[in-house]
């Protein structure tokens, strides 16, 4: 089998690259026939996926983080030659995509223990139990007015979620520090001090005939249940039904809102008070003030978002 390796070499806070030529060591050795698109940028990924589709190339696997897994599904549903071949209808098609987690919390292979290895990381390769798996698409407004698509596969979040990815990763500080050398404990340390200290974001969320507007203190949708760290939601939810959880949490105090971080990871999203639950297939909202979303560990700025479903987009190896 011919993999397109969409390699990101900065992964893992750059220990990805030096660990590369291992994994492409044992592929070789396992039979693969490689191509492999190191990128740094978004640019350089859309670019080199885009030449591979419209190319006839089948099998793509993101070597990453789970960053660089929604580089890779963003750059496949946004080509233009994959929109000519899915026609955004429910059709798993011949693209199949494939992932070895050389990432920092790698929530697409959880759980790790008992995820397939390849030179150490986990990896999903295998034709046998490929599977057909819905795309979620979030179409945003950026605060200069700018409209922007993202698609994702695992879960989105605005709110609490979000704020510690950027206290993390993007805001210079004692975490952002601590994060490139311990990344466990700033993780936890972010978590904490984002609960006591965040505001709450004031907005209006639509789903279905449903609308709800005040203060809230986190907004997750929910496909796979997996977030950074050992945290796991709660969720009926499976890879190819058409829907994701909506759990709009209003604005809480930090001790109640510490319950609740509880109550969702043993016994789910829904019959919480001070908790609006949903599934659904759409969701849209709008924000008093620009908010940071979380897609799959990544982070966009916006003023307006909406979230669909795109049922069976994208064939995932087993």
């Amino acid at each position: 089998m011919k993999l397109h390796i969409l390699l990101n070499p900065g992964a893992n806070r750059a220990a990805a690259g030096p660990a590369w030529p291992e994994v492409e060591a044992s592929l070789r050795s396992a039979g693969h026939e490689l191509r492999v698109l190191a990128v740094t940028t978004r640019s350089e990924a859309f670019a080199c996926v885009g030449e591979a589709v419209g190319e006839g190339a089948e099998t793509f696997v993101a070597a990453g983080g789970d960053g660089t897994l929604q580089l890779l599904v963003d750059a496949l549903m946004i080509s233009p030659s994959m929109r000519d071949r899915t026609s955004d209808s429910p059709n798993p098609g011949k693209i199949r995509v494939g992932a070895i987690g050389m990432g920092t919390s790698n929530d697409f292979h959880k759980p790790l223990d008992t995820a397939p290895r390849i030179a150490g990381f986990p990896c999903r390769l295998k034709e046998e139990g490929a599977s057909p798996r819905d795309v979620i698409e979030l179409s945003i407004t950026r605060p200069d007015g700018m409209h922007e698509i993202r698609c994702f596969l695992q879960a989105a979040h605005v709110g609490t979620i979000a704020e510690t990815n950027q206290l993390l990763t993007q805001r210079h500080g004692i975490f952002n520090n601590l994060y490139h050398f311990w990344y466990k404990p700033a993780l936890l340390g972010a978590s904490a001090y984002t609960v006591f200290t965040y505001p709450g974001f004031d907005a209006e969320v639509k789903c279905g005939k449903e609308t709800w507007t005040g203060t809230f203190t986190g907004m997750s949708l929910i496909k796979q249940p997996y977030v950074a760290g050992d945290f796991k939601f709660a969720t009926n939810r499976r890879p190819d039904d058409g829907l994701f959880d909506l759990a709009l949490c209003c604005k809480v105090t930090p001790w109640r809102l510490i319950g609740l971080i509880d109550a969702f990871e043993k016994k789910g999203l829904s019959g919480h008070e001070n908790v609006h639950f949903a599934e659904a297939s759409e969701v849209s909202v709008r924000f008093a003030q620009p908010q940071p979303i979380d897609y799959d560990g990544e982070l966009i700025m916006a003023i307006e978002a909406r979230w669909r479903v795109i049922p069976k987009a994208l064939t995932i190896l087993g």
